[in-house]
């Protein structure tokens, strides 16, 4: 590695050749960790030009930083990235962290989650150097084909259109404990966004819950935002909702499913091993308030 003074580039929307090298650097970080990082690769295919979601360090030509902001609602950031070894411990991270504050400072966001592959050593003693807070835990899964059997269904899964929107959001508010304003914004933008599918879980004719589905375009899906109204909670819905879910993604020719649950939720966990979900990895979640 030569000894280049380490620059980093702010980025509107990603090149194919920026996109390669970021791939390249996590094959090295996940080999030099024995981890598998988190950086939400179908959405650095379809970054907006519009604005800074990207920050990346090179040393000469070569790519040895890498930090990925990803907003799903207006109070909070999500933020993922990597530093290749050979350069870690020389402020790296705390560089592309402060470009990515001012951005996000920007913005009006007051709060930031960082994501951290469980494994990383480093990862988490940079989180902990900047006050950062350990909040949760997520496993990552992904169907295994052989276990999964279709269930018998009394709910359907229907495109959301905007009028479903206010009871939806409501829905998801009590799904997750979070504001009914986040989630109205966070559906209009998933409504935006082609390479997302948001539905409503339907019980004669009542919308009792919600899901989506993002395809990136690479055969894989991903089920996420997933949620049944309490009231209806524990009578099976939820199994047949995902059920309905995973059945649709294979009949459309997607050969990965994936989808992530906290780890400490153990009824949702045992309902996503019951329709063959298998887990694959964790991530631990910090967050910093601005």
């Amino acid at each position: 590695m030569s000894e280049h003074q380490v620059q980093v580039v702010q980025s509107r929307g990603l090149t194919a050749r920026q996109i390669d090298d970021i791939h390249h650097l996590e094959a090295v970080c996940n080999q030099a960790d024995d981890i598998q990082l988190k950086l939400n690769q179908n959405m650095l295919k379809s970054r907006p030009e519009a604005e800074t979601n990207d920050f990346l360090a090179y040393q000469g030509e070569q790519l040895v930083g890498f930090l990925g902001i990803y907003q799903f609602q207006a109070k909070e950031v999500e933020i993922s990235g990597m530093v290749h070894p050979s350069v870690r411990r020389h402020s790296v991270f705390s560089s592309l962290v402060s470009a990515a504050t001012e951005e996000i400072r920007r913005r009006g966001v007051p709060k930031m989650v960082f994501i951290n592959a469980k494994g990383s050593v480093s990862g988490k003693a940079f989180l902990e150097s900047i006050g950062a807070t350990y909040t949760f835990s997520e496993y990552w899964m992904q169907l295994e084909r052989t276990a999964f059997a279709p269930r018998e269904a009394l709910v359907e899964l229907q495109p959301i259109t905007r009028d479903d929107i206010p009871i939806v959001a409501s829905i998801l508010a009590d799904s997750f404990q979070s504001d009914i304003a986040s989630n109205i914004g966070y559906l209009e933008a998933k409504m935006a966004d082609t390479s997302a599918s948001c539905y409503k879980v339907v019980l004669a004719n009542i919308t009792i819950g919600a899901l989506s589905v993002n395809h990136p375009g690479d055969g894989r899906a991903f089920i996420y935002g997933f949620g049944i109204a309490p009231q209806y909670q524990g009578r099976g819905y939820g199994r047949q909702s995902l059920s309905l879910a995973v059945l649709s993604a294979l009949e459309s020719g997607y050969t990965v499913i994936e989808l992530e649950v906290a780890c400490e939720n153990a009824r949702a966990l045992t309902l996503y091993e019951s329709c063959g979900f298998k887990i694959l990895r964790a991530n631990d979640y910090y967050e910093k308030q601005l």
